[in-house]
């Protein structure tokens, strides 16, 4: 499917906005962890759909010799459907052989170092990464995703001195929604949810503040961003302001929020929607693919229920502490 629809971008649009479109199939299958609760009995922290934007991000590493993603809630990192879902259905052939659920998804041979279910815990593993990268030379750069509340952390403010301390190939993330799962910015934040870059110039960090819900715009930044990280100039803070579409959790009832918010952001901040118009693609065009990935995404949760159970003397097999 992702080949669909680079296809479709490559004829219609012929623009840069062509390698975009791998990065929105990949929301599109997000839908996948949408599976009923009669069928799943795992916790479930969404990454849907207010992280669209993080696709374009990963398109830009996956098209410029790779990169490395951290971060808190990591259903967004996969270019294949079936190794999470195996996984959430607690299958053998999951990605962590049906240890870790929703929250420990990885693929490190992809790149993706997996999912942490602390707030701000993947921050540190980045900065290793990076310094790995450094080590060895390679022109690679770690990429850490987090969210406001999580600039609050230890864990944030060490990684962001370290890396800036030894110019490391590193791009720190922020997915500003301005919630912190359920806490409004204005009581959690010490400054105002639109001048988060100054944590980082605290650092003498290069930073720059990213319109999350404009795909496009993500895209552009995050090539600008990998090319300084790479070029031995040091990580890049981006300040992506972006907007939460559902609650944290499934089930959450968002009674911290104004009712008709949600709706209201669906009809005119939905980064799909608006790179769909700027690419001219029609509203049956983008049905037809739409349905043909929920095809694909329906086949691939018929065959996950049908993996392999793990065996019971298992339950505790690499658990050392």
């Amino acid at each position: 499917m992702l080949r669909k629809l680079y296809d479709w971008t490559l004829e219609k649009a012929a623009s840069p906005a062509a390698e975009l479109w791998l990065a929105v199939i990949a929301f599109i299958e997000s839908s996948v962890f949408l599976i009923p609760a009669d069928v799943l009995f795992v916790p479930m922290a969404l990454a849907v759909p207010k992280r669209a934007y993080r696709y374009a991000l990963i398109a830009t590493l996956a098209s410029t010799a790779g990169g490395v993603a951290g971060y808190y809630l990591g259903h967004f990192a996969y270019s294949e459907i079936a190794k999470p879902v195996l996984e959430l259905y607690g299958k053998l052939e999951g990605c962590s052989h049906g240890y870790g659920g929703s929250m420990h998804l990885y693929d490190v041979e992809r790149g993706n170092m997996g999912a942490n279910a602390v707030v701000g815990g993947g921050l540190p593993g980045i900065v290793g990464a990076a310094l790995a990268f450094k080590f060895r030379a390679e022109p690679r750069v770690a990429v850490a995703f987090f969210g406001d509340g999580a600039t609050n952390t230890g864990a944030f403010h060490e990684s962001m001195n370290l890396a800036q301390l030894w110019t490391l190939p590193a791009v720190f993330v922020l997915e500003n929604n301005g919630w912190a799962e359920s806490t409004p910015a204005q009581q959690q934040l010490p400054l105002p949810v639109e001048e988060m870059e100054k944590r980082a110039l605290a650092y003498g960090m290069t930073s720059m503040e990213v319109d999350g819900q404009d795909v496009e715009a993500v895209y552009g930044a995050m090539r600008g961003a990998r090319e300084h990280a790479v070029s031995g100039q040091g990580p890049v803070f981006m300040n992506v302001r972006t907007y939460r579409f559902t609650g944290h959790y499934v089930g959450d009832p968002q009674v911290y929020r104004e009712k008709g918010e949600v709706h209201q952001l669906r009809e005119t901040q939905d980064p799909l929607e608006l790179l769909r118009v700027r690419l001219g693609m029609t509203s049956e065009e983008f049905e037809r693919l739409d349905a043909e990935v929920s095809a694909e995404v329906d086949a691939s949760v018929e065959f996950a229920k049908n993996g392999t159970d793990p065996k019971p003397e298992d339950a505790l097999k690499n658990v050392y502490a």
